[in-house]
């Protein structure tokens, strides 16, 4: 059951994830932010007046909320570091799993699941380790590869941020899925909450450019603002695009409920960054900006699926 819903999350994600690419150089991030959290709330809001009817109150509600404000945040900027590295933005991210991978050891007790005295232990043990070797070489540059890029330090200030948050946001997402919180309730929680967070963004979002950016106009330019206008295909685009995140995050959350953190935290990344790299080889032509350390990659990440896969069947 669990590799099932999985393999519905990687669906989602690799439309999700070619969507957000397309759009990343046709408008601004501002505007992908909104359609993604504003669909998904009123997609959340729907469900919870016209299906459950209800709205049940849980203590762990204001904690969902702040938790989505910050996560807001992070994807703001995550957009915008696509549109300065696309390639490179999209293989950095998995990286959040080993933030959320020792907050789970340490404080939700996950360790024995890590026992490489059993056969499911050392299968995910070596699940886990393959993956963020796999990690590792998609994200690492070479001393030749800085000095090439020139925007390469913006870059890198603009994905550190979302690579922390979204870290401890998977780890507080596991949190909540042991508090026998309903799915509806955490999705409409959420994503009140990224509403929230994208109206504080709003607000003072000429204070953050300024702080983020400085005095660097163009790149300002380039990265704040709408390449081509919002056509009909566009429009169309944003709003399946806040649909496919609902969908990611509700599935996911799900599958939170079917096994241990560390195990569905790695198996996700793990499928989102190999369906990112067969992406950008196969539909955005990308293959010349592969590495060796890249294929290298790609070949510990599919050894590392398959150690889960045995772990989690071995359970």
């Amino acid at each position: 059951m669990l590799w099932l819903i999985l393999l519905i999350i990687l669906s989602i994600n690799t439309l999700h994830a070619y969507l957000q690419k397309y759009l990343a150089n046709r408008v601004s991030a501002t505007r992908i932010t909104l359609a993604m959290f504003g669909v998904s709330f009123l997609v959340a809001l729907f469900f919870q007046i016209i299906i459950y009817q209800s709205l049940s109150i849980n203590l762990f509600i204001p904690s969902i909320i702040g938790t989505a404000v910050i996560n807001a945040l992070a994807t703001w900027l995550f957009i915008q570091a696509v549109r300065i590295h696309m390639v490179k933005s999209t293989l950095i991210i998995p990286l959040t799993s080993a933030v959320s991978i020792a907050l789970l050891a340490i404080f939700l007790d996950e360790w024995m699941f890590l026992d490489p005295k059993t056969l499911a232990g050392a299968t995910l043990l070596m699940g886990v380790v393959f993956g963020l070797i796999a990690m590792f070489l998609f994200g690492g540059n070479s001393k030749k590869e800085k000095n090439i890029n020139p925007d390469h330090r913006k870059w890198l200030i603009l994905i550190i941020m979302p690579i922390l948050i979204w870290g401890f946001v998977n780890f507080l997402l596991k949190l909540f899925s042991t508090q026998e919180i309903a799915t509806n309730i955490f999705l409409l929680s959420w994503y009140t909450g990224t509403m929230a967070g994208m109206l504080i963004i709003l607000g003072v979002s000429n204070f953050i450019k300024k702080i983020i950016l400085k005095k660097d106009s163009a790149i300002k330019e380039e990265m704040l603002s709408d390449q081509q206008p919002a056509g009909k295909f566009i429009f169309s685009a944003l709003i399946i695009l806040g649909f496919l995140t609902i969908g990611s995050l509700g599935f996911f959350y799900y599958a939170l409920n079917f096994g241990p953190g560390i195990l569905v935290l790695s198996a996700e990344e793990i499928l989102k960054l190999t369906a990112g790299v067969l992406l950008g080889l196969f539909i955005f032509h990308e293959r010349k900006e592969m590495r060796r350390r890249d294929w290298y990659g790609l070949g510990i990440g599919a050894a590392g699926i398959v150690n889960l896969i045995i772990s989690s069947n071995l359970r």
